[in-house]
């Protein structure tokens, strides 16, 4: 499965993870409190994995399906000035170094 935690993913829509959490409360996707829903873990949408320090956790998503039902309610994507050409896996990957946003970064609406 192809997952990204919540600051890449949106990254890719020109949001602080903290936006991205409150569209996927709209959406049904996470509860009230913020966790994700029953039915997003059993339709795979949202994974659990382990973190530091032992027995906490934190949750990644699974980009495709994430994506899809963002795009598919016209969520705009944006893409990073600096990064236009590389969308992609680059962007994505969770285990990339460079995942972090840097506020000197600006970003474009894809139209």
């Amino acid at each position: 499965m192809n997952t990204v935690a919540p600051r890449p993913l949106g990254r890719l829509y020109g949001a602080a993870a903290t936006s991205l959490g409150r569209w996927l409360k709209g959406l049904g996707l996470r509860t009230k409190d913020g966790r994700p829903s029953p039915e997003t873990f059993a339709q795979g949408y949202v994974a659990q994995r382990p973190s530091r320090p032992a027995g906490t956790y934190f949750w990644v998503w699974h980009t495709d399906k994430t994506t899809a039902i963002l795009d598919g309610n016209a969520y705009p994507r944006a893409v990073l000035i600096q990064e236009l050409g590389k969308i992609g896996q680059e962007i994505l990957d969770p285990d990339s170094k460079d995942n972090r946003l840097d506020p000197d970064l600006w970003f474009a609406q894809v139209v």
